[in-house]
């Protein structure tokens, strides 16, 4: 028997017996673990705020051999201009729901947890930044934190279907050819494909669309939410990205 201390984000909750709640919680340093808050369902209970979904609290635990139950909670954020946007909140359980279904039990992953957090703000904060680019700069980071980045340059065949690796703009839509044609590319589960080689689940991507995934690639969690779309580029980076998760990350959500 022993106490701990942790701080973390609440990604899951369930019912637990009559007046308890079942937490999964993405702790800082330990991972993702299960906890049991004691009476949180209860309308007077001091627990209540620290056990719901999106929130960012220190917890003390006791640590009972067999299972972890909260005895102490300080609330950090609890991100509630979330609940205020149904797109919004939508689009923040599927990001704790990846989270939760592709981190392990017990393994550090400090940096997912660091980039879901700055999701969540970026969500809260708005700036006029729609949920939907949020949700493509998130997936994209999130792949490459899993340890993929997909190739965006060249076709398995050797077909060179984008220039030379560079840095992009932060408004990857303006980073078209001169000639303003865009060339036929297509997208697939190991990255971008020409015509003849596309599989036929692939979809079809344009150059502003990779753009935005190099960018992604290279910048830093704190800048991950600086890059500018228009509508059919976000859509179709999406379309990218959930082919992506799909083969490497084995999620279909």
């Amino acid at each position: 028997m022993s106490i701990k201390k942790v701080r973390g984000l609440v990604i899951r909750e369930s019912e637990h017996g009559e007046t308890n709640k079942r937490l999964t919680f993405f702790a800082k340093e330990y991972g993702k673990i299960t906890i049991t808050a004691i009476g949180a369902r209860k309308p007077k209970s001091k627990f209540l705020a620290s056990a719901q979904l999106f929130t960012y609290s220190d917890l003390v635990l006791y640590d009972g051999g067999n299972y972890l139950t909260v005895s102490q909670s300080d609330v950090i954020d609890n991100f509630y201009a979330i609940r205020r946007d149904f797109d919004s909140l939508v689009l923040a359980c599927y990001f704790c729901k990846l989270a939760d279904k592709t981190v392990p039990y017990g393994t550090q992953a400090d940096d997912i947890l660091h980039l879901l957090l700055l999701t969540l703000s970026a969500l809260c904060k708005g700036n006029g930044t729609p949920p939907e680019l949020i949700a493509a700069a998130f997936e994209t980071k999130f792949l490459q934190l899993h340890g993929f980045t997909p190739e965006l340059n060249v076709c398995a065949c050797g077909e060179i279907l984008r220039g030379q690796t560079r840095t992009p703009s932060n408004d990857p839509v303006a980073d078209t050819p001169l000639n303003g044609e865009a060339p036929r590319i297509w997208f697939g589960e190991e990255g971008v494909a020409c015509d003849n080689c596309r599989a036929a689940n692939s979809t079809r991507v344009t150059l502003a669309v990779l753009n935005a995934m190099e960018y992604e690639f290279g910048a830093n969690l704190s800048a991950v939410f600086k890059l500018r779309a228009d509508e059919s580029t976000i859509k179709m980076w999406r379309g990218a990205n959930k082919l992506l998760m799909r083969r490497h990350l084995d999620l279909d959500i």
